[in-house]
């Protein structure tokens, strides 16, 4: 564990304060607390800001938008679509801070609806996710084969979408396999 940082008064600083109340309910809750906080703040931000993924997914899929539906549609969409995501966030923040564990997601579906409601709810993220991801990733694909285009006359086929897009999740995957140090960089 980090060394505690103490304030101006002589205590602990609250955030280790809140740390030791988390590993306490851990600890009721029947877990061993083992988590090693190996990454920053910066880091953590960066993680958060990339899973965003901006340029890749709201900005190749802005067109595609305005294309399909025009701009009520993504206007009304964007506002709809955020207040459905804001409510879902707020629950799930609120019955996670309940049960601070690792994949609170899984684990409270499993406490608040039963064993197969948790399955369900690992299954459902882990396709969610991987659609979410696959998605963005062709979307930078697209977006590379575009750029290529643009600084060296590459023609961006199908195929070649496909193989860079290929290579994008290639890149993906050895990140994650290396560990939280190698993708906090």
């Amino acid at each position: 564990m980090a060394p505690t940082k103490w304030s101006r008064s002589g205590s602990a600083a609250p955030h280790e304060a809140a740390q030791r109340d988390e590993e306490q309910r851990l600890r009721e809750l029947g877990y061993q607390p083992v988590l090693a906080r190996r990454m920053g703040h910066f880091g953590n931000f960066a993680i958060s800001f990339s899973v965003i993924s901006v340029l890749s997914g709201c900005m190749t899929l802005y067109g595609f938008g305005l294309g399909t539906g025009g701009p009520a549609v993504m206007l009304w969409g964007w506002i709809g679509v955020g207040l459905f995501v804001l409510f879902v966030g707020l629950a799930l923040a609120e019955v996670t801070s309940a049960y601070p564990t690792s994949g609170a997601l899984y684990y409270m579906a499993d406490r608040l609806g039963g064993r197969k409601w948790g399955w369900y709810t690992g299954w459902l993220n882990l396709l969610g996710l991987l659609g979410a991801i696959a998605g963005i990733d062709y979307g930078a694909a697209l977006f590379t084969g575009a750029v290529l285009n643009l600084q060296w006359g590459f023609d961006p086929t199908p195929e070649s979408t496909m193989l860079i897009f290929v290579a994008i999740l290639l890149v993906h995957a050895t990140l994650n396999l290396f560990g939280v140090r190698l993708v906090s960089v």
